[in-house]
This record gives C-alpha cells, structure tokens and sequence, in this order.
C-alpha cells in the first residue's frame, strides 16, 4: 500500500489525489479558472480518488498489489485542493508538488 499526505488544507477544502501512468506539465489556472497561478498539474489522471483531510492534512492510501510485472512501473502522484467558499462553491484550485514513484518490493 502507498499512502501519501498533502499538508495546507482548510477545513473547508476537498482534496483529490492523483495518480498517473505519464508525467504532464498544465497549469492550473488553464484547467480551472480559479487556479492558483504557477501551479502545475504533473500527473495523467489515471486514477482519481477523494483524499480526506484531517487536521489540515489530506491523506490518501492507495493498495498497490505485489505482482512482478509492476516491479520497476514508475507512476506520477500528486494532490489538487480545492477551496471552498461557505455556499461550498470552489474558490481557488491548487496542486502538490509531484512524485515519481518507482515501484518495487521491499
């Protein structure tokens, strides 16, 4: 299992963890108009799932089988926040740095 956590959240942000198969280069700001500037999207979206944050961190666990054929597959993971205003509309958008991970046994 690969578990990651994004720090900075608000208690009224909604995090999505996001792994990829390919590493990209988009900004966020040409993805959602309330982007943060200078913020990037690193990662394919592969694989998206809700990242719940407690205690201003977003924590996300993702089961990752040990089979041969993924020793070596590097994958891209990154965390998109999203902040939310008190109607819950989204405000502002903002992306993690990104990880290249390479998989393996221990």
């Amino acid at each position: 299992t690969y578990e990651a956590s994004a720090s900075g959240m608000t208690a009224s942000s909604l995090a999505l963890s996001v792994l990829g198969w390919s590493q990209i280069s988009i900004p966020v700001s040409s993805v959602f108009p309330f982007g943060v500037p200078g913020c990037t999207l690193v990662a394919t979206p592969n694989l998206v799932k809700f990242a719940p944050i407690a205690s201003g961190h977003a924590t996300v666990a993702i089961p990752i089988p040990p089979v041969a054929p993924l020793i070596g597959v590097h994958v891209v993971h990154q965390v998109v926040a999203f902040h939310l205003d008190a109607l819950g509309a989204p405000f502002e958008a903002a992306a993690s740095n990104g990880l290249d991970l390479g998989l393996g046994y221990r």
